[in-house]
C-alpha cells in the first residue's frame, strides 16, 4: 500500500505536459552497505600530496533515476568524480551481491572505465562498473583534494 501511495503521489505531483514519466520505487537502484577497502575511495590521507578541483559540470543536469554513462579518468575513483555541479565521494561498495569487492573489481576501479551511473536522489548517486561493482556516491560541497596520481 505504501508503494501505491508514493507512486500516486510522485505521479500527482508531475507538472502536466511534462512528458517525462514519474521515478517509480522500482527505480530506484539497490545501494551497496559495505565500507569501501581502505585506500579505494580516493580520500588522500593526510601528508598526501593533493590538488585542489572544483566541480565544472552544470548543476541539474543528470536526471533522477536515469542510468547515464560516466568515464572513470585515469586513475579511477581517485580522478574527480564531477557530474551534475558537484564533485562526489566514494563511500560504500560491494560485488552487485552484497559481499565483498573482488579483486578484480578492485581492479577496475583504481583504472580508467567506463561506469553506469545512476541519481538515486539529490545527494546520493550509485555507480556500477562493467565487472557489477556497485559503489555508492555522495555529493561533497565545493573543492575537493585528490591525491596526484601517476
Amino acid at each position: 500500500m505504501a508503494r501505491f501511495l508514493l507512486v500516486a503521489v510522485l505521479v500527482a505531483a508531475l507538472p502536466l505536459g511534462c512528458g517525462e514519466p514519474a521515478p517509480s520505487a522500482d527505480s530506484t537502484p539497490d545501494l551497496a552497505t559495505l565500507p569501501l577497502p581502505p585506500g579505494v575511495s580516493g580520500i588522500p590521507d593526510a601528508g598526501t600530496p593533493t590538488a585542489a578541483v572544483e566541480p565544472h559540470t552544470p548543476a541539474g543536469t543528470v536526471p533522477l533515476a536515469v542510468p547515464q554513462q560516466l568515464h572513470l579518468g585515469h586513475c579511477g575513483l581517485h580522478s574527480p568524480l564531477d557530474f551534475d555541479g558537484s564533485l562526489w565521494d566514494p563511500t560504500y561498495g560491494d560485488d552487485g551481491s552484497g559481499e565483498p569487492l573482488s579483486e578484480a573489481q578492485l581492479g577496475e576501479l583504481i583504472n580508467e572505465t567506463t561506469v553506469e551511473l545512476v541519481l538515486v536522489d539529490s545527494e546520493t548517486a550509485q555507480l556500477v562498473t562493467p565487472r557489477g561493482a556497485r559503489i555508492v556516491l555522495v555529493r561533497h560541497e565545493g573543492s575537493r583534494a585528490y591525491a596526484l596520481c601517476d
